[in-house]
């Protein structure tokens, strides 16, 4: 994310410690495999980066990110079903682009 997103590297050690932090966040919430569940912290999360003026474009490199992990590291069994999880709270719960 950080070669794709400068302003993001910018924000230098700090930065990265919440972008480390958030993405803890993202993967318990989605580790409940429950639609609702991760579409509302979807929501929260686009509602957070609306009032910090924070681009959703790393929210969308998020998620994106995220997907590429799931499929790299995990089984199909448990890849694929987590993955329509993400989609589908992605979806869902933001106004923005799509995964």
């Amino acid at each position: 994310m950080y070669a794709e997103q400068p302003a993001l590297a910018a924000m230098g050690d700090r930065g990265r410690a919440h972008t480390v932090e958030d993405f803890g966040h993202h993967f318990r919430a989605l580790a409940s495999m429950d639609t609702e569940r991760f579409t509302e912290h979807v929501r929260y999360c686009v509602g957070l980066f609306d009032a910090r003026s924070f681009p959703q474009a790393w929210l969308t490199d998020a998620w994106r990110h995220m997907e590429a992990v799931i499929r790299q590291e995990m089984t199909p069994e448990i890849a694929l079903p987590a993955v329509a999880v993400l989609v589908s709270g992605v979806t869902a719960g933001s106004a923005g682009p799509q995964l």
